[in-house]
């Protein structure tokens, strides 16, 4: 009589998931107008939370949706422009406490330290390594939950 044998990790993150599924699923608005960055994110998320995916073209005309935590990649380009003021948008709809995650292609020190000050909660500039992408999402996630606990999400 052979026994089955469990995987108990995989049990594990298949009732993490739906528990996360029952209790409302946490959702992470991600801004970028390349598909790598969306397939990047949505790899290291592995469906423990929803993502939604808009462009800065969504941004622009208002057309994206309120959500827990918001990521914002910054290719290049938009670095050397310095369009950073689009954090101030999303906060200014979304609320001045929304968790946003800035993800920069090349970002100096000056061009961090700009999105920090416009309101960025974290950073991050392209790596190779998804485990740290995975701890800045989870830690964003968190602090959205701390912000609603004890009262201090707008609404």
């Amino acid at each position: 009589c052979a026994l089955p044998i469990y995987n108990f990790g995989e049990m594990a993150n298949d009732f993490f998931r739906m528990v996360l599924w029952w209790c409302g699923m946490t959702e992470v608005l991600l801004f970028s107008d390349d598909e790598k960055i969306f397939n990047l994110i949505n790899s290291v998320i592995d469906g423990r939370y929803k993502l939604i995916w808009c462009t800065y073209k969504s941004l622009e005309k208002k057309l994206y949706p309120y959500t827990d935590i918001v990521i914002m990649y910054f290719d290049k380009e938009m670095v050397k422009k310095g369009t950073f003021k689009t954090i101030v948008q999303v906060k200014g709809r979304l609320g001045q406490r929304i968790p946003i995650l800035t993800l920069m292609e090349e970002g100096t020190p000056q061009n961090i330290f700009s999105t920090l000050i416009a309101g960025a909660y974290d950073y991050l500039e392209i790596v190779k390594n998804s485990k740290e992408y995975k701890k800045k999402i989870e830690d964003a996630i968190r602090w959205n939950w701390y912000l609603g606990k004890y009262g201090l999400r707008e609404k």
